[in-house]
């Protein structure tokens, strides 16, 4: 039994709210490293050490309020003595036994009490106890329980991935290609982006954009859907986002290879010039070739300009409009045509197994907290002693440590409903 002892000290300074909260700064300050240095700070070791002792710390502190609470709610303990009786709201009222019993019963049952009284015992002596909004005794273990669900559905989360992948129209990628930034890819589809739309408004403001989407296997078509900017498409705990659109000319040089610029923003004549003097040049393969390239804004077509990698220009310095199927000459030998427009969707992929558990647990700390705060429980004690021909009863509620006058008042409310007309004097008597 000696030997016992410091395990349970250990045990019983471990559960404390002293050490939870310590191992809380601890969790504070690693995130605060992992936010000014490096995010893999949070894949430690020692971070999900901290993590793990917090939750333990958490959960065996639920556990050992666990017996009292399902007390408090289900079988509370009912008063020996009028020193049992809650004292920060008190009463007392003189009367007969069983007219006071019958009257107190009654009106604490109207009041939407649920009422444990003693067993069949002397009218000279029994007790009562009421409560009501029991479930607000849930509300501080909801919310513990809630952290807890918390931590574990964020280390679940680490065993999905995230990353992002560029898609042109048309084309079909595996998931394999996603430039990865955490986790593993552990599925074996592929995304098909069937359509990609940058979508104005009748007034010329953008609405959104767009992507229609497929997921395969093989060839085979396992689900379809579109997603914009803040509405994804999930299937299989995959979830796909919105998270960028880019236009880009496919052009080909002297009818021989093709390439794709990605085009600035539309311009219209007057702006072109100035535009392209601040774009950077793309290269057309393996040439001493640059090109830049912006959407004309009304032509339909765009505005390119051609110059060698040392910045010198190839023929008029000067911008070529160029429409769908045209050919422009920049140069001796040097024909660009531009073959068509095309647009590619910026996608973010993530799969995150424990985001069901992460949501679950964000619902019951909202509703923990509601109940902590707003649905605080209200317990009614009573217990009758014999004094001579009448005898008293002593009556107090219990509204937790800062009684508000809403409290008060339930108290008087109840007081009243007991007081016979014209009998004795109550007495109510408010402390802390």
């Amino acid at each position: 039994m000696k030997n016992i002892a410091p395990v349970r000290k250990l045990w019983t300074a471990f559960k404390s709210m002293k050490t939870g909260l310590g191992l809380l700064a601890l969790l504070i300050i690693f995130s605060g490293l992992g936010s000014v240095l490096t995010s893999d700070i949070y894949r430690s070791p020692g971070f999900k050490f901290i993590l793990v002792l917090l939750a333990l710390n958490l959960l065996s502190c639920n556990l050992t309020r666990a017996k009292g609470v399902w007390q408090k709610t289900f079988r509370p303990v009912l008063p020996r003595s009028a020193a049992d009786v809650p004292q920060n709201l008190h009463g007392k009222i003189s009367g007969e036994s069983a007219e006071l019993s019958r009257r107190l019963e009654q009106a604490a049952r109207r009041r939407g009490y649920r009422v444990w009284r003693s067993a069949d015992r002397p009218a000279a002596a029994w007790s009562l106890v009421a409560v009501k909004r029991r479930l607000g005794y849930w509300g501080t273990f909801a919310a513990h329980l809630a952290f807890v669900l918390l931590l574990l559905g964020a280390q679940i989360g680490t065993l999905g991935f995230s990353g992002r992948l560029t898609v042109l129209s048309g084309e079909t990628r595996p998931l394999a290609d996603l430039v990865v930034e955490s986790g593993a890819v552990n599925k074996d589809y592929a995304i098909h982006v069937n359509s990609v739309e940058d979508r104005f408004l009748p007034g010329g403001e953008r609405d959104n954009w767009y992507t229609d989407l497929s997921v395969t296997r093989d060839d085979s078509l396992l689900a379809r859907g579109v997603l914009s900017v803040n509405s994804p498409f999930s299937y299989d705990g995959v979830a796909y986002y919105q998270s960028s659109y880019q236009e880009f000319a496919a052009v080909q040089l002297n009818r021989g290879d093709e390439f794709l610029l990605p085009l600035s923003g539309a311009v219209d004549a007057a702006e072109a010039s100035q535009r392209l003097d601040h774009l950077f040049g793309w290269p057309l393969g393996e040439t001493d070739y640059l090109v830049k390239a912006v959407k004309a804004r009304s032509e339909g077509g765009v505005y390119l300009r051609l110059e060698r990698s040392d910045g010198t220009a190839v023929g008029e310095d000067q911008a070529y409009l160029l429409r769908e199927g045209e050919t422009g000459e920049f140069g001796p030998g040097l024909q660009l045509t531009y073959l068509r427009l095309t647009q590619a969707t910026g996608l973010i992929v993530k799969a995150d197994p424990g985001l069901a558990l992460v949501w679950f647990a964000c619902g019951l700390l909202s509703l923990g907290l509601l109940a902590a705060f707003y649905y605080q429980p209200l317990r009614l004690a009573a217990i009758y002693t014999a004094a001579g021909a009448a005898g008293v009863l002593s009556l107090g509620l219990d509204a937790g440590k800062n009684p508000s006058p809403a409290a008060s008042g339930e108290l008087a409310a109840l007081l009243a409903e007991l007081t016979p007309e014209g009998g004795t004097e109550v007495k109510q008597c408010s402390c802390t």
